[in-house]
């Protein structure tokens, strides 16, 4: 259905003409996103909670989020978090980027458009090889109950 509709409008304007679009579209959400982003207090905030095991050792993953906001972007530096782990807690970096682009998510505009106008003012930063920026061979099926833990220690993180 979406196909046939996309196909009939680029029938109707031009591929061309689309492309401007949606060029635009994405230029305009990023346009609105930093203005959202630079209402927020410029600041570093930082936040550290736990999990109380990975279900293979007794123990505790920790989590430790930075954020920065500063210059119409959002920073998450989980420097000081737990190293990857033998199970599959761990979750990868696009996965710690859901977690920080949800919590901005929460505290703009939400007329603002999800594409990559907002996506690109929202970084994740820090090493590679943590429990929330897991790099192969480490397992990341359950790494989405680590990013719930995020999103709360995220949140905790903003309220100093």
């Amino acid at each position: 259905m979406g196909t046939g509709r996309l196909t009939a409008l680029v029938e109707k304007y031009s591929g061309s003409l689309l492309e401007d679009f949606f060029d635009e579209l994405i230029d305009y959400t990023d346009r609105w996103t930093e203005r959202a982003i630079r209402a927020l207090p410029e600041g570093t905030y930082e936040g550290e909670g736990f999990r109380d095991d990975d279900g293979f050792s007794d123990e505790p993953v920790r989590l430790n989020m930075k954020v920065t906001i500063k210059d119409g972007h959002v920073h998450l530096d989980p420097s000081g978090s737990s190293q990857q782990r033998l199970s599959p807690i761990n979750c990868v970096r696009p996965m710690a980027k859901c977690a920080i682009a949800y919590v901005a998510r929460c505290l703009v505009d939400d007329g603002i458009p999800v594409n990559d106008g907002f996506l690109n003012r929202i970084h994740v930063d820090g090493p590679d090889g943590l429990v929330c920026t897991a790099m192969r061979p480490a397992a990341v099926v359950g790494g989405w109950e680590l990013v719930s833990r995020m999103v709360e220690v995220i949140f905790r993180s903003l309220t100093q």
